[in-house]
């Protein structure tokens, strides 16, 4: 396990620093504190996660796929792992990762 307490204080300041749409530098600033919390505990899904979402926002959709595939290697409840299952489904989908797509979609619907 790693520094759950420093990710966890990344991630809290990702979250601030995301939410001052006012400065342009912010969402910059909250991406690389998100991906710092990975950093700093790598076993804990909540960072890879978001960074996830954050890379399908902008577009980046294998970073975005292989960021949820690393959450799905980390300790979730049924209900985080459902989330994270139909973000990778929806967007293994929309890169044409059709098998992939299917699975997780599945898995997440049976689990949530």
């Amino acid at each position: 396990m790693g520094d759950r307490k420093t990710a966890t204080a990344f991630f809290n300041q990702a979250v601030m620093s995301s939410q001052q749409k006012d400065d342009p530098k912010s969402f910059i600033l909250s991406c690389q504190l998100f991906a710092s919390a990975c950093m700093a505990d790598p076993t804990w899904f909540q960072g890879f996660y978001q960074s996830g979402n954050n890379a399908s926002d902008q577009k980046l959709y294998y970073t975005a796929l292989a960021n949820w595939r690393r959450a799905l290697e980390c300790e979730s409840t049924p209900k985080e792992r459902s989330r994270i299952l139909a973000n990778l489904g929806w967007r293994a989908h929309t890169v044409g990762y059709t098998i992939e797509a299917e699975q997780a979609s599945i898995e997440a619907i049976k689990l949530d």
